[in-house]
């Protein structure tokens, strides 16, 4: 009888982002199809209909950020799922240990996706394969296993193919002298290594491997998968460093904290939009948070918005008057960033409600003017003055097109 067993690469199903595939996954598919009696699947859909039909499923979590898959999952604890990988708090790598110590991985599983994935990209199923990782002339590499708490030395890179996608967690690499040793010696041999993971800056005790990532070439892989789980660790290390020294560019996501106010949010990507500008853009930092905390407030889903988008073209202030203009039905003539154009608007088309609400908000924490104002032509402050007086909280231009050219009263 035909034993139907599910494999779920978590990271990979819940994103629908496709880097590299899951090397314990692999191993696992590897050992479970020497059975004929067992049929295994890759799991492409979280649907309550497509998991019932699984006698059992097994589930493969690398990040931590992501959530757990109960909130992702219908009656996730009525199936039969056992949990591996590091994104579970202290869960095992994966199951048959020992009976896949010396296997190789099988990532053929993943193969009808990904061809669905090439065929239909906008089919809601497909997997996005923009900043997937070639395997074509790549050896799959797992240097360190672990079990319990303790590493063992797996895989010996071949010498036949030079270039290597590294399935360990760089911060486990790099927080250990020894295996950072291992990593220089595959280096220093004419390896050339991608990892499939991110690097987390927080987590590193080396401030020297902080300032080779956002320098030294062979760590380009890495580069484009920084995050910073803690703001108040290392991130103004690695702030001070690059404007200090020529970097090259890295690609950063800056995890906010959960359930905080509007403010708090508001602050953050500020900061963060300054610390990249002030880096020359050799910095791109991002924030990486529940959206649906950000687009609460119109402000600060907007400078979401900004941060993923034109930050390196203009101010959030420009930003936001030009998307504001364009909600009011501004002829695009108009929408120019030149103190002449910016009264010119404001005089006979009013002042956008959105940039009001900015105003509003630097008045409360004129701290994050330059802020707001940084990365574009000019802070428009003989024109501001003009239309707001926040002494009297007093516009003198109204914010509808049906009104040019009429001055408000005090509301």
């Amino acid at each position: 009888m035909s034993n139907l067993i599910g494999l779920i690469d978590y990271d990979t199903l819940i994103q629908r982002k496709y880097v590299g595939p899951n090397y314990h996954l692999g191993l696992v598919y590897a050992y479970l199809k020497q059975d004929p009696n067992n049929s295994i699947r890759l799991i492409s859909s979280l649907s309550t209909q497509n998991l019932s039909k699984y006698g059992k499923i097994y589930i493969f979590k690398n990040s931590r950020l992501l959530p757990h898959p109960s909130g992702q999952i219908v009656n996730y604890y009525q199936l039969d799922i056992e949990e591996y990988g590091p994104g579970f708090i202290e869960k095992p790598v994966r199951p048959f240990f020992w009976e896949t110590t010396y296997l190789k991985p099988d990532f053929t599983c993943y193969n009808f996706i990904l061809r669905f994935s090439i065929d239909k990209p906008k089919h809601p199923m497909s997997w996005k394969l923009d900043r997937a990782l070639s395997a074509r002339y790549h050896q799959q590499v797992l240097l360190y296993d672990k079990m319990g708490d303790e590493y063992l030395r797996r895989d010996i890179p071949s010498p036949q193919y030079k270039n290597i996608i590294i399935h360990d967690d760089p911060n486990v690499l790099f927080n250990n002298t020894q295996m950072t040793a291992t990593i220089e010696d595959l280096w220093s041999q004419g390896y050339r290594l991608s990892f499939s993971q991110p690097v987390d800056i927080s987590l590193l005790n080396d401030t020297n491997i902080i300032e080779r990532l956002v320098t030294d070439k062979k760590f380009a892989s890495l580069r484009k998968k920084v995050v910073i789980t803690d703001p108040s660790k290392n991130m103004r290390y690695l702030v001070d460093y690059c404007m200090n020294n020529p970097c090259k560019v890295t690609d950063v996501m800056v995890l906010f904290d959960k359930d905080k106010g509007h403010d708090y949010y508001m602050c953050m990507m500020l900061s963060l939009n300054y610390y990249n500008n002030k880096t020359g853009y050799n910095l791109r930092m991002r924030p990486y948070c529940d959206k649906t905390v950000v687009i609460a407030s119109s402000l600060s889903h907007y400078l979401y918005r900004f941060l993923y988008q034109k930050s390196f073209l203009m101010s959030f202030y420009e930003y936001l008057f030009h998307a504001g203009c364009i909600k009011m039905g501004v002829p695009q003539q108009f929408l120019r960033t030149t103190e002449e154009m910016y009264g010119y608007v404001l005089e006979n088309f009013g002042m956008p409600e959105i940039v009001q609400k900015l105003e509003d908000w630097i008045v409360q924490h004129p701290e994050y003017e330059e802020h707001v104002f940084i990365g574009g032509s000019s802070n428009y402050e003989q024109e501001r003055r003009k239309a707001y007086d926040p002494r009297r909280s007093h516009y003198a231009f109204t914010t509808s097109a049906k009104s040019v050219g009429t001055v408000c009263g005090n509301k």
